[in-house]
């Protein structure tokens, strides 16, 4: 089998770094030298181990989508709306950016408990609410914006 070609291994490149959380551009914080080192590492990680792409890079890419905070909030927003809600648990939660996007108000707790009452949660949406919560406490700690 023949190694991806320069194109294909950029794109590779841009999927890994992202699954990473990592920038694939220089900006302010990351130099044009410090990508040179990721991408040389990169190449000769795929040189010496050809399997890594299909199993590694694919398995990150499940994970954040299952785990990343971004994801979480996406599919957490989805099911809100997809069960009629009048409002997202995740905008609830933590302000959704698709919410904020359509400028939809931000609901308050006893809001969102009405809501809640009124239409319970079903499996789906509690596994992905408590995996929003789990993902999300972490960043809000540090900030100081600790949400029940």
């Amino acid at each position: 089998m023949y190694p991806p070609g320069a194109e294909v291994l950029g794109d590779l490149w841009r999927r890994w770094r992202r699954t990473r959380g990592k920038p694939t551009e220089v900006t302010g914080t990351v130099t044009q030298e410090s990508l040179n080192t990721a991408w040389t590492s990169f190449v000769l990680r795929v040189n010496v181990e050809p399997n890594f792409l299909e199993t590694l890079l694919l398995r990150r890419e499940a994970d954040r989508r299952a785990y990343g905070l971004a994801e979480l909030m996406e599919k957490v927003c989805r099911l809100s709306w997809d069960a009629d809600r009048g409002a997202c648990y995740a905008h609830y939660l933590i302000d959704c950016n698709s919410c904020r996007g359509y400028r939809t108000a931000r609901p308050g707790r006893d809001e969102m408990d009405a809501l809640v009452n009124e239409m319970p949660l079903s499996e789906e949406e509690r596994v992905a609410i408590g995996r929003l919560r789990r993902a999300w406490h972490p960043h809000a700690q540090a900030r100081g914006l600790a949400h029940s």
